[in-house]
């Protein structure tokens, strides 16, 4: 319940943040922002080493269930490198959505030019949402590699962290296949699709 009013709230702030910037700063901030995604997704194998060196992995219990409310007990103590690679990755696009930010201060000006106000309103919202959960996203994915029980309770209880992480259309099975599956191809996941 606790991830589904977080998501709600990031969700709404991210309209009001779109409608404030408008679509063309908006639409210079999102390319940033893919420009910083592609950065992070060709580099973050690079930088996982360094951060499997720095960053605990917490140790799964050995039970008879899974810790793990998308995964199965057979990836029990194999989320390490899932977990590396998603932080890693997580952390190129912070420091990329950094620069972003600095850029998108500088060309704070943009929002002068006048555009319709329905069409820059409505068009704003409608990218900052897309980034927004994209964002979202990745960060519930990580945290879903985590065997701690307040955050799988979390992700089970939620039913829109849940589908997020699961069901969003091509990212879910992306990320899943990228970082999950080369750990154990044959392992049962929520993210198995017919």
């Amino acid at each position: 319940m606790l991830f589904t009013l977080i998501i709600l709230f990031v969700f709404i702030y991210s309209i009001y943040i779109g409608v404030k910037r408008g679509l063309i700063l908006q639409l210079l901030m999102s390319i940033g922002f893919f420009i910083s995604y592609g950065v992070a997704m060709a580099l973050h194998e690079n930088l996982s080493t360094y951060v499997e060196m720095l960053v605990p992995y917490p140790s799964p219990l050995l039970t008879e269930e899974s810790p793990f409310a998308l995964y199965s007990l057979d990836l029990l103590f194999d989320m390490d490198q899932p977990f590396y690679d998603g932080l890693s990755f997580v952390i190129l696009l912070f420091l990329g959505w950094i620069v972003v930010r600095i850029i998108g201060r500088i060309l704070d000006f943009v929002t002068e030019i006048k555009l319709d106000y329905r069409v820059d309103s409505i068009g704003g919202a409608l990218l900052s949402f897309f980034v927004h959960y994209i964002g979202l996203f990745v960060i519930l994915f990580v945290l879903s590699t985590l065997p701690f029980d307040f955050i799988q309770n979390q992700i089970e209880s939620s039913w829109l962290a849940e589908t997020m992480i699961t069901k969003t259309p091509e990212l879910s099975q992306d990320y899943y296949s990228r970082w999950v599956e080369d750990v154990d191809p044959d392992a049962e996941t929520s993210f198995d699709q017919d």
